[in-house]
């Protein structure tokens, strides 16, 4: 069953005009509204006044802005509720860092399927995090050379139910999905999410998921293989 929702407000900033006109191919239709795009987050903010704020802002890094942690850092100070969701062409460990500490709801891939696309868009608006799967995939490869420090190393003993649930976050699941991939209801879902956050000693499913890739979880043991 999908996510029911009322029409999302999206601005696309950044990347190149071709990838814009592929994503309103993507995205137009009953469920999300292109309110408008723009070549970077300047001529986004120029733009801003004359118009009321997206729900979100897919931003896509362009050649003529490298960092685009700034440019999230600088559409969020002009914004109230608007979500941010970076599109990268591949996976850059300081980058994702940086754009985590921006502020940003998503960070996602840009060979990312049209179906993928259109469900993490729904789950930002109701209130989620979600962040690329090969991000989980590269770095318990060992392909990541950079570490993000919000992780630590495993000191706690969770429970089989709290890696299962540790093991769900590492794919993006919602708490709707935990429940029903686990065959428990989304109310023991938060409460052993309120547990393994504070074993772990970090503030989000953000944070877990990323601690997890940091202390090598392994969520084959946990009895999560697809």
């Amino acid at each position: 069953m999908g996510i029911q929702m009322d029409q999302v407000r999206i601005y696309l900033v950044g990347g190149s005009n071709l990838f814009r006109h592929g994503l309103r191919s993507y995205l137009d239709g009953a469920d999300f509204e292109i309110l408008g795009e723009a070549d970077g987050h300047t001529e986004f903010l120029s733009a801003k006044d004359r118009m009321s704020d997206p729900d979100l802002v897919l931003y896509a890094k362009s050649d003529a802005e490298q960092d685009p942690a700034v440019a999230i850092s600088e559409m969020r100070a002009r914004m109230g509720e608007t979500q941010f969701l970076v599109m990268a062409e591949s996976l850059l460990p300081a980058e994702f860092s940086d754009c985590l500490s921006a502020g940003i709801s998503g960070y996602l891939l840009s060979d990312i399927s049209r179906d993928a696309l259109l469900h993490s868009i729904k789950l930002i608006m109701l209130g989620e995090k979600v962040f690329a799967t090969e991000l989980a995939k590269i770095w318990m490869s060992g392909g990541l050379d950079r570490k993000l420090q919000c992780a630590k190393k495993l000191e706690h003993s969770l429970t089989n139910r709290e890696s299962e649930i540790l093991g769900c976050l590492l794919g993006g699941d919602s708490n709707k999905l935990i429940a029903r991939r686990l065959e428990i209801t989304e109310s023991t879902v938060k409460i052993h999410m309120k547990s393994l956050l504070r074993k772990i000693n970090v503030q989000n499913r953000t944070q877990a998921a990323i601690w997890a890739m940091e202390s090598g979880f392994n969520s084959d043991a946990a009895g999560l293989t697809n």
